[in-house]
C-alpha cells in the first residue's frame, strides 16, 4: 500500500482523513504545517503527499515549490486538497508540477480513487 504524508492544518480535517485512508489501508504520517510537512518529507520514503494549500506558516503553493526543488522529494507525487475551484488555480498548480487537485468538500470515495492512480 502507499505510503502518504497528509498535510491540513485544520485538525478535523487532518484526524479524519488520516482515519479514513489508514482504515482503507494506507501508511499515513499527518503534519499540522507545511513546515512540519517538510521535514517529515524528508525524512520517510513517501509515495505521496497529500496538502492543504491555505496554511498559516508556508502554504501549499510553497511547499510544492519546495519539494519539487529538492531531489530528495521531486518526485514524489503531490495532490493538494483545496476548497478554490477556479480554473487559474489549477493552472498554477499544474505549473508547478502538481500532480493532483481535489476539491474541498471532498469524499472519502473521490480521495481513494484519486489516490488509486499512484498505486
Amino acid at each position: 500500500m502507499l505510503r502518504i504524508l497528509l498535510v491540513e492544518d485544520n485538525i478535523e480535517i487532518l484526524e479524519n482523513t488520516s482515519e479514513i485512508l489508514t482504515l482503507s489501508g494506507f501508511t499515513v504520517f499527518t503534519a499540522s504545517s507545511a513546515k512540519q510537512g517538510l521535514r517529515i518529507a524528508h525524512d520517510q520514503q513517501l509515495d505521496v503527499i497529500i496538502t492543504d494549500v491555505v496554511m498559516p506558516d508556508v502554504d501549499g503553493w510553497q511547499m510544492a515549490q519546495d519539494l519539487r526543488g529538492d531531489q530528495r522529494t521531486a518526485h514524489i507525487p503531490i495532490i493538494f486538497l483545496t476548497a478554490h475551484t477556479e480554473e487559474i488555480y489549477r493552472e498554477r498548480a499544474r505549473a508547478l508540477g502538481v500532480a493532483d487537485y481535489v476539491v474541498k468538500p471532498f469524499t472519502s470515495r473521490q480521495l481513494i480513487q484519486t489516490l488509486q492512480s499512484y498505486m
